[in-house]
């Protein structure tokens, strides 16, 4: 209770800590003399790079008047590099544009009385190099920064991007963090659905974690962290939605990059790839492939103690696992203009991954209760092949000269997965040294077909209001067979017990409407409701009886937005939203794991639903303050059942009661030099989990706090170097209870031939301290584990860029498949 009084009063007092002065720079919107709403015209435009054309996000830009200089009006420009100033009066001005390490830059400004709207530009900066003997300072763009209704992580041309993975530079995200399965918390909250160019990505889980594994960082320009989505979104997602943003063409002619990197973390790795743009006339088609052999290494050991009812029994296991992954991928796609105002296209992504994994442990039982002491070797061999094709069509149009747009979307993807496993399995009775042998095999295969359309369509209203509306329907077909076989002098006999082949079909339509206004000259309210029908049916194939699952839900979502000044807003909002088992979990099998433990789907899974509260505070688009509290009924997390009477441990997705989580996340970035560049993330707050099993209620609580500082500093000889420094706490999830942790990366950049050839020299976990180390309880019973995954590793990468053409503004087109997330792995 003293929490969520804590946690109201910092929400109600937080914008009046942090309400800056009336003095704070450019905190004005003077009107010129003369002037009125009347006479008076918006001002805007956008700010470039004069050599790289890449926007210049937080360039100052003030109207002055021409004869004495005052400033008249002044603001920043945004991520995009985009300004308005509003409400400016009838008359001439200089509009002086500037960014620290550019050159000045002023045009005149007219505004007349037929002017509702004048736009300027694009302005184009030219860097403006100070020489200090040796040392070239120039200035450092913003890596993270803070929107009305997202924060945005730069990632295009850090020196920790090349080299590395989408999965790597995803948890260098503020309140990103990324657990042993691939699960991925933000805030603190579990439930989190990752997108890809605003399209929901194919899988969860590790299948997740291994196609993030297999992009390439090099093609990623930003991550977008959006805590608490609007009506628009699909309601999947309960603490929130991760986009994650490719780079995308914007010259005319033909321009693109080839890169190629080596990294080495005890086993040897490689990725080459290479981007193709083109833009003609109407037509602006992209290619993207890449090929690349990561490995995975794994060292641990897991302790289970079993002491219900009596028992006296002790699991000790030392783990060994290696996993090679090769993995081609291609992304093609065309857009076509039919005319400035409709335009057409289609992209294809088609992805092969075979992995090679070896799973070794030792293991030793000791149960002095029933006297027995087991020594047991084990091998798991499994050749893992994995494709998948997503292809979409898509269609934009802007209906009239007042903004009204429709858009529609159409994808199919195809997925599909093999597994061949092979387990050998050698016992030793330490007491008689009798010995036994057992030879087991797996045959695997599974799919899934989604089909999904989408139209959504918007208008401007009233002076200052926009209304939202969509419509989607999504049809899943989704199958798993399992062969289990015994090994008997080369004979397979196949286990019917352990065999099985399921069928899971689901529908959805959804439909949404959202509407924003703006309420005087101070607030902005935007409040929208989804609605979302579910039916579901889950059957074994031949006998069994089918479970079948059929509901209606309301999503609604409300946020009102107080622009205290000009630099500084606060932000209220709520949401409720949903989180759907994905397709494997429903699935009755039973996965092998070794002889005394395997996992069990759980066909009577239901949807978790979240409510969440959330004040965020933004000062200069650049520091926030965001404190949250949200609450899952139904949350659904593994649950590791130890059997005493076998000593065996079934692992199992259950619903939990609730989960309750309240949170703070401070965005903190400091400039020390113009060449020094540092962003600050910290996360605090409370996890408290509640799980009624066996009859009895387990808590499971902690506060928790993560902090990230990155810092980027120009270096002499034209070096950069970007150093990212890491610590998490104590943290829960569902039963389990990990341990604190930290780590170090950094990395060192340099280019060559004007720009155009950048190498990179990086190295991850430096000092080797990332070990995961958890725990759970129950019962009398205790769960143990600690687990590297040789996140120590050196790489180097290098990339040459072409471009040719002149910069154009590209179409951005939106679409959101959270089928695609739950079609969670084989």
């Amino acid at each position: 209770m003293r929490k969520s009084v804590l946690v109201l009063l910092l929400a109600c007092c937080g914008p009046f800590f942090l309400q800056p002065s009336g003095n704070l720079a450019f905190a004005y919107q003077q009107p010129s003399t003369g002037s009125s709403l009347e006479g008076s015209a918006l001002v805007k435009g956008n700010v470039l790079d004069a050599d790289t054309r890449e926007p210049i996000a937080f360039a100052t830009v003030v109207l002055v008047h021409p004869g004495t200089g005052r400033q008249v009006k002044g603001t920043m420009t945004d991520n995009e590099g985009r300004f308005a100033l509003n409400n400016v009066g009838l008359g001439e001005y200089i509009l002086q544009v500037s960014f620290l390490g550019y050159r000045q830059q002023t045009v005149p400004v007219e505004v007349t009385a037929d002017s509702k709207e004048v736009s300027v530009g694009p302005l184009a900066l030219a860097l403006n190099a100070t020489e200090l003997g040796e040392v070239t300072i120039k200035a450092l763009r913003p890596s993270v920064m803070v929107e009305a209704d997202k924060i945005v992580v730069s990632v295009e041309g850090t020196a920790l991007a090349a080299g590395s993975t989408a999965y790597e530079v995803l948890e260098r995200s503020p309140g990103v963090w990324l657990d042993q399965e691939g699960n991925i918390q933000l805030n603190g909250k579990a439930g989190v659905r990752v997108m890809i160019d605003g399209r929901p990505s194919y899988l969860t889980g590790k299948e997740l974690q291994s196609m993030l594994e297999a992009m390439s960082a090099e093609n990623v320009k930003s991550i977008e962290v959006i805590t608490n989505p609007s009506a628009k979104y699909e309601a999947a997602g309960s603490s929130g939605l991760i986009n994650i943003r490719l780079k995308q063409n914007t010259s005319l002619g033909m321009n693109g990059s080839v890169y190629a990197g080596y990294q080495y973390n005890k086993a040897s790795g490689y990725s080459v790839g290479a981007n193709l743009n083109y833009k003609k006339g109407g037509w602006n088609s992209y290619m993207s492939a890449d090929m690349a052999e990561r490995p995975r290494l794994r060292e641990g050991v897991m302790i289970r103690e079993f002491h219900e009812n009596g028992a006296n029994a002790r699991f000790h296991q030392l783990r060994n696992e290696k996993m090679t992954m090769q993995t081609p991928m291609l992304r093609l796609g065309t857009d076509y203009e039919l005319n400035e105002r409709h335009s057409l296209g289609a992209s294809a992504s088609l992805s092969y991954s075979d992995t090679d994994r070896q799973f070794l442990s030792d293991s030793y039982l000791d149960d002095e209760q029933k006297g027995e002491h087991v020594f047991v070797k084990a091998g798991n061999f499994n050749d893992v092949k994995h494709t998948s094709g997503a292809f979409n069509l898509h269609y934009s149009g802007l209906l009239d000269s007042l903004g009204t747009n429709l858009s529609a979307n159409v994808d199919y993807i195809k997925l599909s997965n093999g597994t061949d496993a092979r387990y050998e399995n050698r016992y030793v009775d330490m007491g008689s040294d009798a010995k036994a042998e057992e030879l087991l095999r797996t045959h695997n295969p599974g799919y899934y077909d989604i089909y999904s359309a989408k139209v959504d369509f918007e208008r401007r209203l009233l002076a200052k209001g926009k209304l939202e509306l969509g419509v989607k329907a999504s049809h899943v077909v989704s199958g798993n067979e399992l062969d289990f076989y015994i090994v008997t002098n080369e004979r397979e006999q196949l286990d019917k017990e352990r065999s099985n082949h399921y069928r899971y079909t689901e529908r959805i339509f959804a439909g949404y409407v959202n509407f924003n206004v703006g309420i005087g000259e101070k607030w902005t309210l935007q409040a929208g409701l989804r609605g979302e029908q579910t039916s579901g049916k889950g059957k074994p194939v031949g006998e069994g009886e089918a479970i079948k699952k059929r509901y209606f839900d309301l999503f609604p979502s409300f946020f009102l937005t107080q622009k205290v000044s000009e630099h500084y807003q606060v932000t209220y909002n709520y949401s409720r939203r949903v989180d759907r088992p994905n397709y494997r979990a429903l699935n009755p099998f039973i996965f092998y794991l070794d002889p005394y433990s395997w996992a069990e789907g759980n066909p009577d899974l239901r949807p978790q639903y979240t409510n969440s509260f959330q004040v965020t505070q933004t000062l200069n688009s650049t520091y926030s303050l965001m404190l949250g509290y949200a609450q899952t009924k139904d949350f659904f997390a593994e649950v590791p059942e130890q059997r005493s009477e076998d000593n065996t441990t079934v692992y199992k997705e259950r619903n939990i009661d609730k989960a309750e989580n309240f949170s703070a996340t401070l965005i903190a970035p400091v400039k020390i030099f113009p060449s020094w560049e540092v962003s600050n993330n910290i996360v605090a707050g409370h996890q408290n989990n509640r799980l009624l099993l066996k009859d009895k209620v387990i808590e499971n609580q902690q506060f928790i706090f993560t902090a990230q500082s990155s810092h980027h500093v120009l270096l002499p000889l034209g070096l950069s170097l970007q150093a990212s420094a890491n610590y998490s706490s104590p943290s829960t999830y569902g039963i389990y209870r990990f341990k604190a942790q930290w780590w170090l990366d950094a990395g060192l950049k340099r280019s060559f031939l004007n720009e155009k050839l950048d190498v990179t020299l990086g190295g991850t976990d430096i000092f080797r301290t990332r070990e995961i180390q958890g725990d759970a309880s129950y019962h009398g019973n205790t769960f143990s584990f600690v687990n590297y995954f040789m996140a120590r590793s050196i790489k180097i990468d290098l990339r040459y860029n072409f471009q040719r053409g002149q910069d154009f503004k590209m179409k951005s087109r939106k679409s959101h498949l959270e089928e695609l997330n739950r079609a969670g792995g084989q």
